[in-house]
């Protein structure tokens, strides 16, 4: 395990100015969850990657051990000379993806234009899975206000992501001045100088865009229509061959309490309801579980590719008198089966939690907080769900960022 590791971090090397090639491959869908920060990552043949407040960890598959992606010696992972180092601030909402055997990644610098004012822009860098060969494929910027947020998804040669700007309505002072957060979706070819499209903007009754996911020639997402106290969620669909957004035409149930595309489908769970399954390309839904007899409307659930993972929601296993059950997760098959039912670990050292992907044999689960830049690693054996524990494998250091916006 250690020479595997020596000699991946052996070949980290500065980036380089080639050219590069971009072919139209399809977007690899198996970590497009977003439940947690880390769920925004993605796997190889050889392990797994995600991006942890602007530093990429790497997984080793045979091992399950994971490591800061850098080979400097002593670095505490804070500064731009950091080699895993793929944003300047935590938080960074940005996430890395696997396209065509390659690692890509979006990189936002933050600097101080004309009359002193911060401004963003961003490029799109790839490596290698070593973490060889960094390489810039594209810059490009957004609508001044308006920041890259949430996933990105890279398909058939275009990079898809979300963008978010807060706007004012009204004047200041008015009665009715107020903010509100606006929205879109864009996509960009992978090369060239085109700017990023615009296909989606949210209004005052649309609410955050979650779970991109590609698939064969469409893009879905997942949005809120209504308020806050009165929505609905919608799934819309891009088709990439006649350029149109719409969306699914079905009724979801509320609230979501977890949900991820497979394929052309939607997995969703309403808690105190049930389970259910949506065709995206026809609208039809099916009930695959019925959680009726859960009154306690607490849970949430990670749908991996090979078992469903429920547990109770942060609130439930943080509040004054938990449930005696409270730090239990319930393993179901993809047919709604339970099959094991294990115990998560909680420290109150960590703010957030959660499963954050799966290999053909492996799930991962973690513990993390941003601010203190800790992480622990678990993994659980998804070839043998019912007698499967989670073994601590990994924790992570990592100091915050010491960067500030440089002036040009």
């Amino acid at each position: 395990m250690k020479r595997r590791i020596a000699l991946l971090l052996a070949g980290l090397l500065f980036m380089s100015g080639c050219a590069p090639q971009i072919p139209s491959d399809d977007f690899n869908g198996s970590f497009a969850y977003n439940t947690t920060r880390l769920q925004r990552g993605c796997e190889t043949e050889e392990g797994i990657y995600w991006d942890f407040s602007g530093v990429i960890l790497y997984m080793d598959k045979n091992s399950q051990e994971a490591i800061v992606l850098c080979s400097r010696p002593g670095c505490n992972h804070s500064g731009k000379d950091c080699e895993a180092r793929i944003g300047e601030f935590p938080g960074s909402d940005l996430c890395v993806n696997e396209y065509s055997g390659q690692i890509y990644y979006i990189y936002r610098e933050d600097y101080i234009g004309a009359g002193r004012q911060i401004q963003i822009r961003y490029e799109l860098r790839r490596m290698n899975p070593d973490g060889s060969e960094k390489q810039q494929v594209r810059r490009f910027t957004l609508p001044s206000g308006t920041v890259v947020s949430g996933m990105s998804v890279l398909h058939r040669g275009y990079l898809y992501c979300f963008g978010e700007e807060m706007v004012e309505i009204g004047e200041p002072g008015e009665p009715d001045y107020h903010l509100v957060d606006v929205y879109r979706f864009y996509r960009l070819p992978l090369t060239g100088g085109q700017k990023p499209e615009l296909l989606w903007e949210s209004d005052e009754s649309s609410g955050r865009p979650q779970t991109l996911y590609a698939c064969e020639n469409r893009v879905f997402f997942r949005s809120a229509e209504g308020t806050a106290t009165d929505y609905k969620p919608v799934i819309y669909a891009y088709d990439i061959d006649n350029k149109t957004l719409s969306k699914v035409n079905t009724a979801l149930d509320t609230p979501v309490n977890g949900a991820a595309f497979k394929g052309n489908r939607f997995l969703y769970m309403t808690s105190g309801n049930g389970i259910y399954a949506v065709n995206c390309l026809t609208g039809e839904k099916e009930r695959k579980l019925d959680l009726s007899d859960d009154t306690e409307h607490k849970k949430q659930i990670t749908f991996l590719d090979s078992i469903w993972c429920m547990n109770y929601a942060k609130a439930a296993r943080t509040e004054g008198q938990k449930a005696p059950d409270a730090d239990e997760a319930w393993i179901y098959n993809t047919e709604g089966e339970l099959v094991n039912t294990i115990t998560l670990p909680y420290s109150r050292e960590y703010t957030s939690y959660g499963w954050i992907g799966e290999t053909e044999e492996f799930a991962v689960y973690a513990e993390m907080s941003v601010s203190a830049g800790k992480v622990r690693l678990y993994t659980f054996d998804t070839t043998h769900p019912a007698e499967a524990e989670l073994v601590l494998k990994s924790e992570i250091a990592i100091a915050p960022p010491e960067t500030q916006p440089e002036a040009e």
